[in-house]
């Protein structure tokens, strides 16, 4: 809104300093050439019956028709519904920016959740596959795990692929899943190898999806594994 500062401050100056207007047809032409450029700015549709209204002053004011006072007040006037104008259109361009900001959002959240599952789904059914030179013969096949349940005591002999498993559904489900008091079939049950399982479990989910899960402590003392945002 510069120029419209310029307009209603600067050319009304121009013409009032000329002592009691005496050098009025100056004033006009500072006028003429002042609200001519103003014109010359506008693209904008939204604004030509004001334009028109500027136009038609400076017509009448260069071929000295009218009095300049009234003109000067009519210009005021288009001045002052231009300036509403474009206070309308750029709280218009703004709320449609802002809403175009939140649909992209909501694309971009979509996406990461279709690739997510795709990602998910994809690694639980190469899991399943156990022919020769699949992903279970070389990573999982002789991987067995005990749990040391608070409850029952050690359990022994468990089968490392369908934890995986379980823990791949759960992130489906956008939850994760608890690896605590875990070792591998063999080892005693210490914080060192308790680390060293859930390591282990980090890198076959990392190799199979391509994405590193993160371990974290809860607040309760358990250890939680959850996939990352994608």
């Amino acid at each position: 809104n510069l120029f419209f500062s310029f307009l209603t401050a600067s050319t009304c100056t121009a013409i009032m300093t000329s002592d009691e207007l005496r050098d009025e047809s100056t004033a006009k032409r500072n006028l003429s050439r002042a609200v001519s450029a103003v014109i010359d700015e506008q693209v904008s549709s939204a604004v030509v019956g004001s334009m028109k209204t500027l136009d038609d002053c400076i017509t009448s004011l260069t071929h000295g028709n009218g009095d300049v006072d009234q003109a000067l007040t009519k210009i005021q006037e288009s001045v002052d519904r231009l300036i509403d104008q474009q206070d309308k259109q750029n709280t218009d361009q703004n709320k449609k920016h802002t809403d175009m900001v939140k649909l992209l959002s909501k694309q971009n959240t979509l996406i990461a959740k279709q690739h997510k599952h795709q990602i998910l789904t994809w690694a639980i059914d190469h899991l399943s596959q156990k022919g020769p030179g699949s992903f279970y013969e070389q990573n999982l096949q002789y991987l067995k795990y005990k749990k040391c349940d608070k409850y029952a005591g050690p359990i022994s002999d468990q089968q490392g692929d369908e934890l995986i498993k379980k823990i791949l559904y759960a992130f489906l489900r956008g939850n994760g899943f608890y690896i605590n008091n875990c070792v591998f079939l063999g080892e005693s049950t210490n914080d060192a190898n308790k680390k060293f399982f859930r390591a282990r479990i980090v890198n076959i989910i990392r190799d199979l999806t391509m994405y590193d899960p993160i371990v974290r402590k809860e607040s309760n003392g358990l250890y939680a594994i959850y996939f990352p945002d994608v």
